[in-house]
């Protein structure tokens, strides 16, 4: 579980950069300060990092549909830009809503 968490840790760093990479707000990241001194709390941090790591993805996902809906307005290509503008404001891209974002 150890090796995870490292893992875990390592993903995260990059959602973070990717985010900043892409000028969107980076969730807090409220795992790091949990308690990992037993298997039982190293497996609640666990949850919380995929958890995280899952939104964090999503919210970089939905806006590279968005950026990519945009490049297709600005080429002409209206259909390709509204099927892209509409998978970036889908439920399923819509998942990051219960982060908050750091001030």
């Amino acid at each position: 579980m150890q090796r995870e968490w490292e893992r875990r840790t390592q993903c995260i760093s990059c959602c973070i950069e990717q985010c900043r990479l892409n000028g969107l707000r980076i969730p807090k990241q409220r795992v790091i300060l949990m308690p990992r001194n037993t298997p039982q709390q190293l497996e609640v941090a666990l949850f919380r990092a995929r958890e995280e790591e899952n939104r964090m993805r999503i919210r970089v996902h939905r806006h590279s549909l968005a950026a990519d809906a945009r490049m297709f307005a600005e080429d002409g290509d209206m259909l390709r830009a509204r099927q892209y503008h509409q998978w970036s404001v889908s439920a399923e891209n819509d998942s990051d809503s219960f982060m908050s974002d750091e001030d």
